[in-house]
């Protein structure tokens, strides 16, 4: 009834302050209810949000300064159900039609948003009223147009059985990759993620890893179905629309690589049919190793160039929570929240991977992740177990430049949330309106190179002027110079397996880059 456990957010004069509201402070401790916000020379507050316990959002706008304000939780009800495949489109779920784990659902007004789990269910919190529910993305419709449409009550919960059927049928592999901290001399765990976005089984599906050459393979599961030096393969049968497969691989570095070098994984996933796109069949991670740690963090990658971290306002941004319990007791809840900042785009948010099964509630790009029950020991007890995170990557809006900052909470069931860093980028407008394809990536034998326009279909494509090789230490190993071609076939038949970044500038000066993975010769 006293509102603990709320999450309050107030942002006077572009800057973001947050606080929970709890009665303690500590072991033993007590303070007042009251939630005080000093605002400086502020006069108002220019937007108050209130995330309550029950999962409910309040937002409050334009508020006078020096006021005591007394707020009740808006009255409001649950919205849950089943989320399968409606394949004889009869609006009903009949024995053989399977559920979908981790489909999506954007619901309006209100831009919720809400994460299906492993049986294809979900639930969230909202306001009475009514709601407009939108299927995943353009590849799925939902069957009946009525389910489309849902009145949530006050204190009651409603519940829906939502068929979804597949628009223009393929299949849409995508592969995410996520790990925690390499630190030199210790065994680490690298998460290699597979799902089928699409909406057809994607069949004959393998999954390839590349490790650095200064990493060794200390265990997997599952275990390979084949290795050559450092390149592992795995094999799926099939993978249907929304399953996902995820392979856990322990790897270590030696003590003689100095702390801060960076090493690369990369890892591709391939099937037998025709996709959506093949632009996320495959990833690299760059990380940095270190020494002693701070074991509540945020990272991003790119990291951005110089102090103030410049990076293309077009480029993807992959952020990493990192969590550990170094208390004296296992945890059994786990909240992060994290508000995006508002030159992030929403609707580009990507779920690269996470170490633990949890809960998504999300509204107007204001997550929380739950894991619960998580049971993480402490650290004292079991070390290598005691680690967790989630990881995403994001888009920034079109045409945003400037300042970037994000950063996260973390709580470990009811104590004090710890802050995270502060992530700062610097965005700048790119170049132009072209992009460098390399294709197929990975390759083994040839790759074909060309500039192309991504937002203009009708836009001419570039002459590449000149193109660069360059290995992961940035050392140039081949050099072209063209004249008036646009498109060029490389044969790396020469190279070392590895990450490579191609280099090539067009007719005007501008330069582009992409990364390239080769693989072993089969």
């Amino acid at each position: 009834k006293s509102g603990v456990g709320a999450y309050c957010r107030w942002v006077v004069n572009n800057q973001s302050y947050h606080r929970w509201h709890y009665p303690h402070q500590g072991f033993g401790s007590q303070h007042s209810q009251l939630v005080h916000a000093g605002l400086g020379q502020g006069l108002q507050i220019d937007t108050l949000e209130i995330q309550w316990p029950s999962g409910l959002r309040q937002t409050l706008y334009q508020l006078p300064v020096n006021q005591i304000l007394y707020i009740t939780e808006p009255e409001g009800g649950m919205l849950s159900g089943t989320i399968f495949q409606d394949d004889n489109q009869n609006c009903v779920r009949d024995p053989q039609e399977r559920v979908l784990p981790h489909a999506t659902l954007r619901i309006n007004p209100g831009n919720y948003f809400t994460e299906a789990d492993e049986e294809g269910n979900f639930q969230v919190n909202m306001p009475a009223g009514s709601y407009t529910l939108l299927p995943p993305d353009e590849h799925w419709s939902i069957s009946c147009a009525p389910a489309s449409t849902v009145q949530v009550s006050q204190n009651q919960t409603t519940t829906l059985v939502l068929g979804l059927i597949p628009q223009n049928e393929k299949s849409d592999l995508e592969i995410a990759m996520s790990t925690l901290a390499k630190r030199r001399g210790f065994v680490s765990e690298t998460r290699i993620c597979i799902k089928n976005k699409g909406n057809k089984t994607a069949t004959g599906v393998h999954v390839q890893l590349l490790l650095p050459s200064v990493s060794y393979l200390y265990a997997a599961s599952p275990s390979p179905t084949a290795q050559v030096a450092k390149q592992c393969t795995w094999q799926y049968n099939q993978l249907q629309a929304f399953q996902s497969e995820c392979i856990v691989v322990q790897d270590s570095t030696g003590l003689d690589l100095p702390i801060h070098s960076e090493i690369t994984f990369a890892a591709s996933v391939q099937g037998y049919e025709d996709e959506f796109s093949v632009e996320n069949n495959t990833t690299m991670l760059t990380e940095k190793i270190v020494g002693a740690i701070d074991p509540n963090d945020m990272l991003a990658s790119p990291e951005g160039i110089g102090e103030e971290h410049y990076l293309r306002n077009d480029e993807r941004i992959r952020y990493r929570i990192r969590f550990q319990n170094v208390g004296t007791y296992a945890a059994s809840l786990v909240i992060i929240r994290n508000q995006l900042p508002e030159g992030l785009d929403w609707n580009t948010i990507q779920w690269e991977g996470a170490s633990h099964p949890y809960q998504l509630r999300a509204r107007q790009g204001n997550m929380e992740f739950r894991f619960f029950p998580i049971h993480l020991p402490d650290s004292t007890s079991n070390e290598k177990e005691s680690h967790g995170y989630i990881e995403y990557s994001i888009k920034p809006l079109p045409n945003f430049t400037g300042k970037l900052y994000n950063q996260a909470s973390i709580q470990f069931d009811y104590e004090e949330p710890i802050t995270t860093n502060r992530i700062m980028h610097t965005l700048y407008a790119q170049a132009g309106a072209h992009r460098l394809l390399a294709y197929p990536n990975p390759c083994e034998s040839e790759v074909h190179v060309r500039l192309s326009s991504f937002l203009d279909p009708e836009l001419s494509e570039r002459t590449i002027k000149s193109a660069t090789l360059r290995n992961a230490q940035w050392h140039p190993v081949w050099y072209q110079q063209n004249e008036t071609a646009s498109e060029f076939t490389l044969r790396p038949t020469s190279l070392s397996p590895g990450i490579y970044w191609l280099e090539a500038t067009d007719e005007f000066g501008i330069t582009y880059r992409t990364a390239l993975l080769v693989m072993p010769k089969p």
